[in-house]
């Protein structure tokens, strides 16, 4: 199994992430004893010192690999762990590498203990991608906020939503459909997509919620902290209705649009 970490500026949520990432492997071995699980953080295009934090805080982490990329891009940015992943599999490990496991998260993102087992268990009865839910953290965006997010997501078995926070897919399922396509934002969406398209076993379960930040100033473009604006402008406009996307943001944030070309 390999945990992928993409990272853009992380500096503030890294240590978080990570520590919960290691207890919930701990969780994983107990139960699983034999399982080789690698963590993998893939750090983008860094200038806030994450990489550093990483080094100093986690060198005694056993099997955890800090990748240094340029590719202002999350899906390049994630497939290029799951690729150096899928390589050290092939050289190191005695599992087949059709039948390796992928795990995903994001750098300000925390999981639960639950979340690799749970996976695991799903896998071995026939699984073939795991798609866990993820909210906002509350103390970062207030209670009427935070409530009309969740008046638009319901936490449930079967759920409709996709988070890449949250994501875990077995090698032979990303491999067939082509991976993560290299793409600004919804790269997520566009895997777990062409995944059930293509007619491998889902679950879709709310029993892994992560707690992911809550920030309106995100660092991809339509991505989960976009929404999160959208929302606080929404509940902000006189009438109280939805605005679109690119107002929304402008008005809340009063600063020019992030270029799309970078995360």
């Amino acid at each position: 199994m390999g945990i992928i970490i993409p990272a853009h500026n992380e500096a503030e949520d890294i240590t978080q992430c990570l520590t919960a990432i290691v207890a919930a492997r701990k969780d994983a071995r107990t139960k699983y004893p034999h399982l080789n699980v690698s963590i993998w953080c893939v750090a983008d295009n860094c200038t806030d010192g994450t990489e550093n934090i990483v080094l100093k805080n986690f060198t005694d982490v056993d099997n955890l690999r800090l990748l240094q990329v340029d590719f202002r891009k999350p899906g390049l940015t994630r497939d290029y762990g799951i690729q150096q992943f899928f390589a050290y599999v092939h050289r190191f490990s005695s599992c087949p590498a059709h039948n390796a496991w992928v795990a995903m998260t994001d750098a300000d993102t925390v999981v639960p203990l639950n979340w690799l087992t749970d996976q695991i268990t799903a896998a071995n009865n026939g699984t073939d991608c795991v798609v866990g839910t993820v909210e906002p953290r509350k103390s970062e965006l207030g209670d009427q906020v935070y409530n009309l997010w969740r008046e638009r997501h319901d936490f449930c078995e079967g759920h409709k939503h996709i988070f890449g926070a949250n994501l875990g897919v077995r090698a032979s399922a990303y491999q067939q459909v082509g991976g993560f396509l290299p793409l600004l934002h919804s790269e997520d969406s566009s895997l777990v997509k062409a995944v059930e398209d293509a007619g491998f076993e889902m679950l879709k379960t709310d029993r892994i919620r992560a707690v992911t930040s809550g920030r309106v100033q995100g660092r991809v473009v339509h991505g989960f902290s976009t929404y999160l604006a959208d929302l606080i402008a929404e509940k902000a406009s006189p009438a109280n209705e939805p605005l679109p996307p690119t107002v929304a943001v402008r008005r809340l944030l009063k600063a020019p649009r992030v270029p799309s070309t970078h995360w």
